[in-house]
């Protein structure tokens, strides 16, 4: 399930390396800090779930993490980039 989760993750980055360039300095800072946020919850998570596979808490944790990544890169894809 979370190779799935990766794989989206993996395309929709993609689009914001496309767009980086043409979106506003400060957005693009906000999104880096964001990001970084949410990959280190993920990180922690999944260290936590190899501690304890089963644990059915974490695992919501951090499917939610998955969600709330994907949900952010797709809005990327939503903002104006600048000069249009």
């Amino acid at each position: 399930v979370f190779a799935r989760y990766d794989a989206a993750a993996e395309d929709l980055s993609r689009v914001l390396a496309e767009r980086r360039a043409r979106l506003d300095p400060a957005t693009v800072a906000v999104l880096d800090t964001c990001l970084t946020r949410i990959d280190r919850a993920i990180a922690e998570a999944q260290a936590a779930l190899g501690r304890d596979p089963r644990n059915a808490v974490v695992t919501e944790l951090l499917t939610a993490s998955y969600r709330q990544k994907l949900d952010l890169l797709k809005r990327v894809a939503d903002l104006p980039l600048r000069g249009t």
